[in-house]
């Protein structure tokens, strides 16, 4: 979805403020409960969404272009010319079965990529409580609002430094080889 010059700003202003709204609560202050829920909840939502994935496999199989759908129906004119220098494609070839991955990737991928996920939002807390912690013995005034600020700073810099990325990407792709004018 592209933003107008209009909404852009706008809706960074709205991101700096959820930010450092979010910022400013004492995560590590949180009843046990609430902790847990917020290392468990995200760990075990990884877990089962991968472990979804890896045994759903694919929706249908597909072929790679739509020569071959063509030629699979039955359809000869869709067939590339011989002329052309390259052969026509062999459906049976482009179109790759599914198997499904051994019970111990299924396993062990999800509980590692939870685990990964549990440990990073574990860390987080910690560090939530260390930054406090340090602001409020140099003396800080009111350091959650501090922390908030830094937050919403934090974010708006990173996603100005995302969109930059993304347009410069953009434009080397228009200008590289294989654009449209290159044709």
């Amino acid at each position: 979805m592209t933003r107008t010059r209009r909404s852009r700003p706008r809706d960074l202003a709205i991101q700096a403020v959820a930010s450092a709204a979010l910022g400013t609560l004492p995560l590590h202050r949180a009843p046990r409960p609430l902790r847990a829920a917020m290392v468990w909840g995200p760990a075990v939502l990884t877990a089962g969404v991968m472990a979804r994935a890896l045994l759903r496999g694919p929706a249908e199989p597909r072929p790679v272009d739509a020569d071959v759908d063509a030629v699979a129906d039955g359809d000869a004119d869709a067939r590339r010319p011989e002329s052309e220098g390259v052969p026509a494609p062999d459906p049976a070839e482009e179109v790759e079965a599914w198997t499904r991955p051994p019970l111990a990737m299924v396993v062990l991928m999800p509980l590692a990529f939870g685990g990964l996920v549990g440990a990073a939002s574990a860390a987080g807390i910690r560090a939530d409580r260390w930054v406090e912690e340090t602001l409020r013995r140099h003396g800080a005034p009111a350091p959650r609002l501090i922390i908030g600020a830094a937050s919403g700073v934090l974010v708006t810099g990173l996603t100005l430094l995302e969109e930059r990325v993304e347009d410069r990407d953009d434009a080397d792709g228009a200008e590289g080889p294989g654009a449209a004018g290159d044709a």
